[in-house]
């Protein structure tokens, strides 16, 4: 945590404008791995469904399973 500390005391050492600069850039790089990270977790699942890894069927099917699962 005193990493933390140490850079949020350098950003906020940072004039106010050079502070909202940063904050838009940790978002946007932030949601580009947070795509990055979706799309390579929908690669593995495609993989996985082609792969017969995965079972599909209707809610009802799920709540079936879940009801009878011991």
């Amino acid at each position: 945590m005193q990493d933390i500390d140490t850079i949020l005391d350098q950003a906020m050492s940072l004039p106010y404008e050079a502070r909202l600069d940063l904050i838009k850039i940790i978002k946007k790089r932030t949601m580009e791995e947070e795509r990055i990270r979706i799309a390579e977790e929908c690669r593995i699942v495609e993989h996985e469904y082609a792969n017969g890894q995965l079972k599909n069927g209707t809610i009802q099917d799920l709540i079936n399973y879940l009801e009878n699962d011991d």
